[in-house]
């Protein structure tokens, strides 16, 4: 395998992923709008890559490259899980396992009122 690289709009933060209710006296979890939205497009431009090997099954790396809307103040472990979800939705990792995924990295990149997102690199572990 390769390293394969690939640009995702601006997660949602994962506080702002589900919401939680009740439904026949049980407590369910739902996912929000904005995580819907997020996600629907993200598993398209997945879906849509065919330069990624679907499924990976071998141990890798994952590089996450965060560029903010804004300069507020924000956590980068809250954006991962929100990314690791849509490469196992999309297929492309088989699951989000220690065995699978042997490390993740995330950094910011300066804030840029042009562009905003995130680049996600997956290589082979080491």
């Amino acid at each position: 395998m390769t390293e394969h690289r690939v640009c995702l709009r601006f997660p949602p933060t994962t506080n702002n992923l589900f919401r939680h209710g009740w439904s026949k006296g049980k407590a369910h979890r739902y996912k929000t709008a904005p995580y819907v939205s997020w996600l629907r497009e993200a598993l398209q431009i997945l879906g849509y890559d065919r330069t990624i090997p679907k499924p990976i099954r071998t141990p890798v790396s994952i590089d996450i490259a965060l560029t903010a809307p804004d300069r507020r103040r924000r956590d980068a472990s809250n954006y991962i899980k929100a990314i690791e979800d849509s490469l196992v939705k999309a297929g492309v990792l088989t699951d989000d396992s220690h065995i699978v995924v042997r490390s993740i990295t995330s950094r910011w990149e300066e804030p840029n009122r042009f562009k905003s997102g995130v680049w996600v690199t997956i290589r082979p572990a080491a």
